[in-house]
């Protein structure tokens, strides 16, 4: 089974129809998966469901996003794929260790798990993509 969002490439056209200079950046869940399968997944209470159909109308469905898909579409709609890599991996070239709290405070305790959720590879580092694409501008 894989999952579709029938609204990403008319989306995408939208986008791409407004956009003349600059880039387009996507940040969520999933992968490439080629031909692998992307089933849908049921969560309630941040728990994963069994079945999908269990507690109908009190979990939530969710599907990761095949980056494949926008990538493809990116590129016949003309934008060129600028990077495509993980959350953590954009963070750091980005320079968010220059961030990073050096203080033993609580807030700086704080502020410093949370960036870690955002770098580690069981969480949203390594789960969450990010994808640029651009027009019109030099290389």
């Amino acid at each position: 089974m894989h999952a579709v969002n029938l609204e990403a490439e008319p989306w995408l056209t939208t986008v791409a129809e407004k956009l003349t200079t600059g880039c387009l950046l996507t940040i969520d869940y999933g992968k490439r998966f080629g031909d692998a399968p992307n089933p849908p997944r049921g969560f309630y209470q941040h728990t994963h469901a069994e079945t999908l159909t269990e507690r109908e109308g009190e979990q939530d469905i969710t599907a990761s996003v095949d980056f494949d898909v926008l990538i493809s579409a990116g590129e016949q709609l003309g934008l060129h794929t600028e990077s495509y890599n993980t959350l953590s991996r954009f963070l750091l070239d980005g320079g968010i260790a220059d961030f990073l709290p050096t203080g033993d405070s609580l807030a700086d305790i704080k502020a410093r798990a949370q960036i870690k959720t955002l770098l580690h590879p069981e969480g949203m580092g390594e789960a969450f993509k990010v994808l640029i694409q651009s027009r019109g501008l030099l290389s």
